[in-house]
């Protein structure tokens, strides 16, 4: 006990998944705090199609490039949304 893990798993989303509201497109993403666990520390990147507008994220993520970083904990379960233009 007490040493550290670390998951990592990458995977691509069909078209379905992301909403489409007019001309603005929606990711959500809804991480789930598992019973016994403490506010593990998890870090979430999203690669938004090339040349994609950035219109919110939330919570605030830190951006290289077309990537979104999201620095999260999960003391509770937490809700990742981005919107942009194609």
């Amino acid at each position: 006990w007490g040493g550290r893990e670390v998951v990592t798993f990458r995977y691509q989303l069909p078209p379905t998944v992301v909403a489409v509201d007019g001309a603005v497109h929606r990711y959500r993403l809804y991480l789930q705090k598992q019973p016994g666990t403490g506010g593990r520390p998890v870090r979430v990147a999203i690669q938004l199609p090339a040349g994609a507008d950035l219109l919110n994220s939330t919570p605030a993520a830190s951006r290289s490039g077309d990537e979104l970083v999201f620095d999260v904990s999960l003391r509770t379960d937490r809700e990742i949304v981005v919107e942009w233009s194609p």
